[in-house]
Parts: structure tokens; C-alpha cells; sequence
């Protein structure tokens, strides 16, 4: 699992800045929401004014902060007669195709188009991007509005340990903690919630999830007894990692870092520690004999854009191998 954080995010345009300085803009253009992120940085980085693409297909009017001025002045969008288009990356280039035909034929300046990462290097299908960011990946910024949400556990033992504190009465001083953790899932289905806490919780622990419109395949309760989740950190890490590694699932979301490093050691599967905003996984050689699954998935996808004989040959090559 390829993972880029904020920091990474930074970086990376910093690096870049003196190609994006020669591409001679006049304005930045950004695809919300995750594009918003990137196009701000690099105004900022070029001096120039920023709008987000629904704003620029009207033609918005411009506005600047009063501490410091732009390099080019506009008074509107289409006054710019050179425009960069961004958005943080792209896979199959369905959104960056459907934000530029979302700009009327009627703006007549130059598009260019850039993604800050892309999962396949060279490909023609845009004009430039920063990095190549292979499949599969997971941004900070969109870890918890990722689809691999569908194949990944999350660990609710610190949630369940709020509830039972308070024995389902009134709200304690855990509730921050269980809202910030599970406000992002609102809009997202996750595979497997998992607590190493008693199964004899089951009810109490669905009806919160429900009343929080949390969407979810398998509540697992890898323990009989409240309260072991705390008493004994690398038991509850060998029991979610059991879980873990016996399953097809990919991702696992582990907020205590000692936790979660032991679920790594013990799974040798990709796991989040959203505390410490890392991602601890294996080696891509050892990755390829212990979960190949997103491996042979990240190959297929990187033969996109090679030419329809290529693509041929190592179809029937592979049929060969592995059928």
C-alpha cells in the first residue's frame, strides 16, 4: 500500500515548483474536493490567484488576501489566458475528462492539465504530473473516503470501551474520541469493525453504530471478557491480526501504535496506524508472497496503456501461468 501524507504532499510540489514556474500560468483551477489541497499549495508557491472549477466555467471573479499581492492580476477567471488544471492525481482519468469538459468552449484561453500523482508512469492521457504513485495507494487527506474501506478492519476497541464506561447513560469524556475517529465513515461502507472486546456487547454496540449511520459488513468480537482490549495491548494485537491474516481483506485501521505495529508483524498485511499517521507494511517481494492479491491487481492496472499487441502477449502469457 503506497502512502502519501500532507507532508509528502508538500514536498513533492516544492520539488516541482520550478517546471510548474515554467509552464507560465496565469491562474490556478482546482477539482474539489481533493484538488482544492494541491491547486492552493501551488498558487501560493507561484503567486497566483486560485478558484475551483465550477467558479472558473462561470467565469468567477477573483479575489486575493490584503497582505501581499499576486504576480498577475485578474479581475475575472477567463481573464487568464493560461490556465493549470489540478486535481491531487489520477487513476483512470474519468474526473480530470469530466472537469475540463465541464469548461464552456466559449473560454478560449490554454488548459493545461496536471495531477500531483499518478498510478501509471507515462501516461498520455493527461499533460503532466508530478510523482508516480503506484495501485494500490491511500492518501492521508482521503484515507477515510477510500473505497479500500470495503476490504479493510477497524479497530473500535477505544469506542466500545467509552460506551461500556458509561453503560450506554448519557455522554462521557470519550465521546470526542469516538466522534472525531468515526465522523468521516458517514459516507463510507467499511468491511470489518473489530474489538477484542465481549461479544455479550453486541447489542448495545450495533444500536450506536446505527444511530450514527455507520455502514458495515462483519462486527467482530474477538474476546469474551470487557476490558481485555486494554489489559493486555500485544494479546488484543495477536488476536486482530489472526483475524487479519485469515481473511481476504487488505487494509487494517489500528489507532494504538503498539497495536497496530504487532498486527503488522503478526499479519505481514498492510496496517494504518491512525495515531501516528503511518503506514506499516512489508517489502514488495515479501508482499507479493504473502498477500499478492493488490500486487497482481497493481500490475494489471499498469498495462493500461501499453499497446494492444503487449497487452495481448502478456495476456496469454498469464493465461498460460495461472490458469
Amino acid at each position: 500500500m503506497n502512502f502519501k501524507t500532507y507532508s509528502d504532499l508538500s514536498d513533492d510540489i516544492r520539488k516541482n515548483v520550478g517546471a510548474l514556474h515554467a509552464l507560465d500560468v496565469d491562474l490556478v483551477v482546482g477539482i474539489p474536493r481533493s484538488g482544492m489541497i494541491p491547486a492552493y499549495m501551488i498558487a501560493l508557491g507561484l503567486n497566483l490567484h486560485c478558484i475551483d472549477i465550477v467558479s472558473f466555467a462561470k467565469g468567477g471573479q477573483l479575489k486575493s488576501g490584503v497582505t501581499r499581492k499576486v504576480s498577475k492580476e485578474l479581475d475575472t477567471a477567463w481573464d487568464a489566458r493560461k490556465v493549470l488544471l489540478v486535481d491531487d492525481s489520477i487513476y483512470s482519468g474519468k474526473s480530470m475528462k469530466l472537469a475540463r469538459k465541464s469548461i464552456p468552449t466559449s473560454y478560449t484561453g490554454d488548459i493545461v492539465e496536471l495531477a500531483i500523482y499518478s498510478s501509471i508512469r507515462g501516461r498520455n492521457d493527461i499533460d503532466l504530473y508530478l510523482e508516480y504513485v503506484p495501485h494500490p495507494r491511500v492518501f492521508e487527506w482521503n484515507i477515510f473516503h477510500h473505497p479500500i474501506l470495503s476490504r479493510s478492519c477497524i479497530s473500535i476497541d477505544r469506542e466500545v470501551a467509552g460506551i461500556l464506561s458509561r453503560e450506554g447513560r448519557g455522554h462521557g469524556e470519550t465521546d470526542g474520541v469516538i466522534t472525531n475517529d468515526f465522523s468521516p465513515l458517514l459516507d463510507t461502507h467499511v468491511h470489518s469493525l473489530v474489538s477484542v472486546e465481549g461479544e455479550a456487547n453486541r447489542g448495545e454496540i450495533e444500536a450506536w453504530l446505527a444511530g450514527r449511520g455507520i455502514s458495515y459488513d462483519s462486527l467482530v468480537f474477538l474476546g469474551d471478557k470487557p476490558g481485555r482490549g486494554f489489559s493486555n495491548r500485544l494479546e488484543a494485537a495477536k488476536e486482530k491480526a489472526a483475524y487479519y491474516k485469515s481473511s481476504r481483506l487488505e487494509f487494517f485501521i489500528e489507532p494504538d501504535g503498539t497495536q497496530a505495529l504487532g498486527i503488522f508483524k503478526r499479519s505481514g498485511k498492510p496496517v494504518y496506524c491512525s495515531s501516528r499517521n503511518v503506514v506499516y507494511q512489508a517489502s514488495v517481494i515479501h508482499g507479493l508472497y504473502s498477500h499478492p492479491a493488490p500486487i497482481v491487481a497493481r500490475m494489471k492496472h499498469q498495462t493500461k496503456f501499453l499497446p494492444s499487441p503487449v497487452k495481448s502477449s502478456l495476456r496469454f502469457i498469464y493465461g498460460k501461468l495461472f490458469k
